[in-house]
C-alpha cells in the first residue's frame, strides 16, 4: 500500500508541476502567420478553371 500511495503522490506532484508550467509559461508557437504562396496568388495558379475568379 505504501508503494501505491508514493506513486499517486509522485503522479500528483508531476501533474501539478506540468500544469503550473503550462499556465504560467506556455510554449510559443513558431508557425508562420502568413498563408502559403499558392494561397496568396490564386490568379496564376495552374489549377484555375473557367468559372473561377482567375483573370
Amino acid at each position: 500500500m505504501r508503494k501505491l500511495s508514493l506513486f499517486v503522490a509522485a503522479a500528483m506532484l508531476a501533474t501539478t508541476a506540468f500544469w503550473a508550467t503550462m499556465l504560467t509559461n506556455p510554449p510559443k508557437s513558431e508557425a508562420a502567420a502568413v498563408p502559403a504562396a499558392s494561397e496568396l496568388d490564386l490568379a496564376t495558379a495552374d489549377h484555375c478553371i473557367s468559372f473561377s475568379m482567375c483573370q
